[in-house]
């Protein structure tokens, strides 16, 4: 049977950060997990290097380390870019390889979607589902860590009107319908949670390798 771990949420809250860790803490005893699909985007069929396996653990971390190598870029690389090329590549998995016991992914774009859900998840073929959301409660919060991202000052008025807080407060809708469904059935399998911006940077190390 195999689990996922979902990371979702806004801008600049740590998510690439906290599945870095994991990796670094995970070290080098993995081998390159390679995925071939027809790529309606691109209309054409691809193998690509999809993640790292690691045998040890089961664990299969989707993604790649960022151009800066201090973060993971996962689902907003664009390989599985639809909700459709996504849940082709988890029933794969969940079909094909009993290796892999648990899939991390983490993701801003196209996340936000029911199909990013702990519902869709189960009846995709998971057994047991951790959604982690990620998000800010105030514009200021958005506008400190976003402007320090930036590496430049913002303000308020434009942090309000941005893009990123419209999308921050779609995940905090999401989560809160996911709290109040019964997409949130933790004895079922389906748990969900809410990562605060400051957690450990060692968060998922702590969950699963500890």
């Amino acid at each position: 049977m195999t689990d996922i771990t979902f990371i979702m949420g806004a801008n600049a809250t740590g998510k690439s950060t906290r599945m870095k860790a994991l990796v670094d803490f995970l070290g080098s005893s993995y081998r390159d997990y390679e995925y071939t699909f027809f790529d309606t985007k691109k209309d054409k069929t691809r193998t690509i290097n999809i993640g790292r396996f690691y045998p040890d653990t089961g664990f299969l971390i989707l993604g790649s380390e960022a151009k800066n190598h201090a973060g993971w870029v996962c689902l907003d690389k664009a390989d599985l870019s639809t909700q459709d090329m996504r849940t082709d590549f988890y029933k794969h998995v969940i079909n094909n390889d009993k290796q892999v016991k648990r899939i991390f992914v983490e993701g801003y774009f196209n996340t936000v979607s029911p199909r990013s859900r702990p519902n869709f998840l189960k009846q995709t073929g998971f057994n047991r589902i951790d959604c982690f959301y990620m998000f800010y409660d105030t514009p200021e919060d958005y506008l400190a860590r976003t402007s320090a991202r930036a590496g430049h000052d913002k303000d308020l008025d434009w942090a309000v009107n941005s893009a990123g807080w419209k999308d921050n407060l779609g995940f905090s809708r999401a989560y809160d319908k996911c709290m109040n469904s019964n997409e949130y059935e933790p004895n079922n399998g389906k748990n969900v949670e809410r990562i605060d911006n400051d957690a450990s940077r060692e968060f998922l190390v702590e969950r699963y390798c500890e």
